[in-house]
């Protein structure tokens, strides 16, 4: 696994299945929002908590309401599915070179891609634009091009972020007003990106850029390794203690 993808990953994982030792909700709302006001932790209702006993995971029954596919309804609607079929065919040969189907080339700008503190990467974003609309894609390799975060756009700044692995679509973000809005999922586990779009590894709703809901993660097998509720709308990428989301940011011009 490549750096980058640690990087990308490494909330998600904390929220998933490799933390171990926890004992309560408040210890793991303490790793995965150090910054978090102790006022605000009553807002997170911790129902997994990522335990491990004599060294092994507690894992959770999965509800039948839960089951990690991309077919279930209470999860994913059938037009979100449909917007990520069609993300997933889109992208399959996009490199910085040759955007989707549809789009010509605009030229090169910089960006930083800041993960914490002491990680801050600066990336090439590839712009192309659309020959029959105003909608955009801006596409930034990393490693060789192992690697891909692409930004789908409209001009109301409405759309989505992917991140594809090797030509796998690792993650799917949807954006509203340029604020994460709606579905934000890991539709296919990031340790086994040979398999089949069939399952999630990682679940969580937006609002206006606010996480709501329920997050919830699986284990390979189905079984639940992780899940939350926030009680009320939440600032994720404020309190998270790493990158959550897919942005980057100090652009520059395409020339």
């Amino acid at each position: 696994m490549t750096r980058t993808i640690v990087v990308l990953i490494v909330i998600l994982l904390l929220l998933s299945n490799h933390v171990f030792g926890q004992t309560n909700g408040e210890q793991l709302l303490k790793i995965a929002f150090p910054s978090l006001p102790a006022e605000l932790h009553d807002n997170i209702i911790v129902s997994a908590g990522f335990l491990a006993v004599d060294g092994r995971e507690l894992l959770l029954p999965c509800p039948p309401a839960y089951t990690n596919l991309l077919t279930n309804t209470n999860l994913v609607s059938t037009s979100e599915l449909k917007r990520i079929k069609e993300a997933i065919n889109k992208y399959k040969n996009v490199k910085t070179n040759c955007g989707p189907a549809g789009t010509e080339f605009k030229g090169w700008k910089t960006a930083l891609w800041k993960f914490n503190k002491q990680f801050i990467e600066t990336n090439l974003v590839a712009c192309f634009s659309y020959t029959n609309s105003a909608d955009v894609e801006e596409v930034s390799p990393h490693f060789g091009g192992f690697q891909y975060v692409a930004h789908f756009r409209t001009p109301s700044n409405d759309g989505y972020d992917v991140l594809l692995y090797q030509g796998k679509l690792m993650r799917y973000a949807e954006y509203k007003n340029g604020v994460l809005d709606g579905l934000d999922i890991s539709p296919n586990d990031d340790a086994r990106p040979n398999e089949s779009y069939d399952k999630i590894s990682k679940y969580q709703r937006f609002s206006n850029g606010l996480a709501i809901g329920k997050f919830i993660a699986w284990a390979n097998d189905g079984s639940i390794s992780g899940e939350w509720e926030y009680l009320k709308p939440f600032d994720v990428l404020k309190y998270s203690a790493g990158k959550w989301d897919l942005s980057w940011t100090e652009f520059e011009n395409p020339k």
